[in-house]
């Protein structure tokens, strides 16, 4: 073996230097352009700003949003920002933010906001008093306001004239305070008796707004109202009594109920209806979510005009509220949002929607359509107190109308079949959407279940005999002992059993209570022993109950191709009074409940 040694090339040292080099090169290449430093904020992904809007001015504020992203918006670190807008009815919402968004009470808004633009500060007084809320301490002092509209009492034109508008001053005791007989001491008996609807106070801005006016009309206030001005006030009770005897029910969202008003030649059901100015004036375009329509639609009927009680009424302000706990990004973006839409330029798309700007005056169009003067200014009624609206709510509860309910609950075959709820039929999920809701039942509402298939010896037994809800067990234990019916007698006897039910509430009926019957069925009517007929059942109801002393609730399961006679079973709830889901989705079961047990029993589930 040669012991000698190679000669090291004198090429190889710059050789190992370059390829060195050019490794350092490229990897510090890969870094920046690949991986993103915080030196460099263009590069990571936008901040993504989340907006909870009341939903009279959430599309607005989405389409808003988008013409916003448009103009490739960035903060002063130079990442881009991204804005998605949520409608959640504000006093939803508010429980919401108090569970720190919980599942149970956001109910599918996934989106956690970092800012909340509900319809009212009256909202943000009672979300500071609230001691779930841990950060209710961090709310900001004020907020600024993106628009407004005051609270009025809308009513059709030929209503409003019979009892004096526009020539004299209306208070809110002159309207809401009328007897159930005044149009028909006044010649008017083909309106049928007089009624006024409101939303739900606890979940609804313009349904809180409305109880609080009462309670500063009853008080003879526009401001520094106290708790003694509420406890133990006769007076006041007697007059909060009489005006919420005249309520027909309390719908989570007014819009989807003023067509119920009836149009040209038919009997109105409501007389008057409370809400936010914009809201009537979006009405008469016929335009009630706030969305474009195309040229040449029709403006809805009635037309109302908008009543400004003249003893004052609340001017909803609709504040823009960055929330607690947002970080340093997500509040310079949200800062820049709120500024963009306080711009100048963005008025017209706000008073396009009947809204009022900073001066609270009205556009010559919005006084045109809701009949009143462009220069109208009413008296403005001062938001109370954390102590006296928690009062306010609390008598409300005590004074406000309970429900007499009776569900009507499909026994037939086809309940057995599967639902979209893993390991639950169609009645298992129904029994757990009932019991589920049963929390949105005030303790003395009257409750009564029938089962239905078609056993002739008994089409529709009671499961639950007329009784209060109490603590709810016995409802809870009627509701569990559901069963779907099988053998020869598992149709669905569904004309007879609403007749039969309709009359028996009618013989029952309560007038100090809002009468309701809820129908949950998954199939048509097949049950051919009785000549009751699904076509003219509407009618049939209609002419028994003119007055629409009884609503009517329906909750269909399923689609027309699985049996479900849907058109039928909207037709007459329609023709009735009221309102019909198609469920197609048995999870949706909950929605649909809560919706009607909100509606004829407000103030629970808070």
């Amino acid at each position: 073996m040669d012991s000698r040694r190679s000669p090291v090339s004198p090429w190889i040292p710059y050789t190992v230097a370059i390829t060195a080099s050019l490794l350092v090169i490229s990897v510090a290449y890969w870094y920046v352009n690949g991986h993103p430093s915080s030196s460099d904020p263009s590069l990571l992904p936008c901040v993504q700003l989340n907006v909870t809007s009341s939903t009279e001015k959430s599309a607005l504020i989405g389409s808003l949003a988008e013409t916003y992203g448009k103009s490739n918006p960035r903060i002063g670190s130079g990442r881009c920002v991204t804005v998605s807008v949520d409608p959640f009815t504000s006093g939803a919402a508010k429980k919401a933010i108090a569970s720190n968004w919980s599942p149970d009470d956001a109910r599918g808004h996934t989106r956690k906001p970092h800012v909340w633009l509900p319809s009212s500060s009256l909202w943000i007084v009672e979300l500071r008093a609230d001691t779930s809320y841990a950060d209710r301490d961090e709310l900001p002092g004020t907020s600024r306001s993106i628009a407004k509209s005051p609270m009025v009492i809308a009513m059709p034109e030929e209503m409003a004239r019979a009892i004096g508008w526009p020539e004299k001053q209306l208070r809110w005791k002159d309207v809401l305070g009328l007897d159930r007989n005044t149009w028909v001491r006044s010649g008017y008996g083909d309106w049928g008796p007089f009624s006024y609807v409101k939303d739900d106070p606890s979940f609804s801005t313009s349904g809180f707004a409305a109880t609080i006016a009462t309670y500063y009309s009853a008080a003879g206030k526009t401001q520094g109202l106290t708790t003694q001005d509420i406890d133990a006030n006769k007076k006041v009770d007697d007059f909060v009594r009489k005006v919420e005897a005249n309520v027909s029910y309390y719908p989570p969202d007014i819009m989807n109920f003023l067509g119920e008003m009836g149009g040209p030649g038919e009997k109105r059901k409501f007389s008057a209806v409370v809400m936010q100015e914009m809201l009537a004036y979006l009405h008469n375009q016929g335009n009630p979510d706030g969305r474009p329509r195309p040229a040449g639609s029709k403006p809805s009927d009635p037309q109302l005009v908008a009543i400004h009680p003249a003893d004052g009424t609340l001017m909803l302000d609709h504040p823009y509220v960055i929330l607690p706990g947002v970080e340093e990004d997500e509040r310079e973006a949200a800062e820049a949002f709120m500024e963009f839409l306080l711009e100048p330029t963005r008025r017209a798309e706000f008073t396009a929607l009947g809204f009022r700007y900073g001066d609270g005056l009205p556009t010559p169009n919005l006084a045109s359509s809701l009949g009143f003067s462009e220069g109208q200014k009413s008296t403005l009624m001062a938001v109370p107190g954390p102590e006296v609206i928690t009062r306010i709510r609390e008598r409300w509860q005590e004074l406000s109308k309970r429900a007499s309910l009776l569900i009507l609950v499909d026994r037939s075959g086809s309940m057995a079949e599967d639902s979209t709820t893993p390991g639950k039929d169609r009645m298992e999920a129904a029994k757990e959407a009932l019991t589920n809701n049963a929390t949105f039942l005030n303790t003395k509402d009257q409750v009564e279940i029938w089962g239905f298939a078609s056993d002739p010896n008994a089409l529709h037994p009671d499961v639950l005999a007329k009784s209060e809800f109490g603590d709810g067990v016995a409802f809870g234990g009627a509701v569990g002992k559901l069963a779907t019916a099988t053998g020869q007698y598992d149709d669905t006897a569904l004309c007879v059993t609403v007749r039969d039910a309709h009359k028996h509430m009618l013989e029952n009926l309560d007038r100090s209570r809002i009468n309701a019957i809820v129908i949950l069925t998954d199939g048509k009517n097949d049950y051919h022993d009785d000549p009751c007929s699904m076509r003219t059942l509407g009618a049939k109801l209609a002419e028994d109950d003119p007055n629409g002393d009884v609503k009517m609730f329906g909750i269909g399961i399923g689609s027309e191709k699985e049996g479900a006679n849907i058109p039928a079973l909207r037709g007459m709830t329609r023709r009735t009074g009221i309102t019909f889901d198609a469920v197609k989705d048995p999870e949706k079961l909950d929605t649909a409940f809560a919706d009607i047990f909100r509606t004829v029993s407000p103030g629970q589930g808070l």
